[in-house]
């Protein structure tokens, strides 16, 4: 893959994609993570907790990202502000940062999101 397209592809992948964690204990021995993009249709990880699973889905992201560039294939831009409770009720919270000038080489940091656990109805931003 070339160099420039996986360096467009790691700014890309570095907006502040929704990030919806689900607990899957449907293996009575062991209990998994999957973290997902929503709003990149197929893009999921998992892992055997909350942390290895966004760090899988934060290096998967910029493959996934990388293959539409390669295919020229749009990028769904991140959702705007969205709050999920999921079923084991932790709250995800992402604030919109767009990128407009991907191809202006400016590569500023973006917003990363915040978890954390709440009681069932409610959500805390960090």
């Amino acid at each position: 893959m070339n160099e420039q397209l996986l360096e467009k592809a790691k700014v890309l992948a570095s907006q502040p994609y929704t990030i919806q964690i689900i607990q899957d204990d449907s293996d009575e021995d062991e209990i998994l993570y999957v973290a997902l993009n929503p709003e990149l249709d197929g893009c999921l990880a998992q892992g055997l907790s909350v942390e290895e699973a966004e760090s899988n889905l934060d290096e998967f992201r910029i493959e996934y990202i990388a293959h539409l560039l390669e295919h020229n294939l749009p990028v769904p831009k991140p959702a705007s502000i969205q709050v999920f409770m999921t079923s084991n009720q932790t709250a995800i919270t992402i604030p919109p940062t767009p990128i407009d000038n991907i191809d202006s080489g400016d590569s500023k940091p973006f917003a990363s999101s915040a978890i954390s656990k709440t009681q069932k109805g409610t959500h805390q931003q960090n």
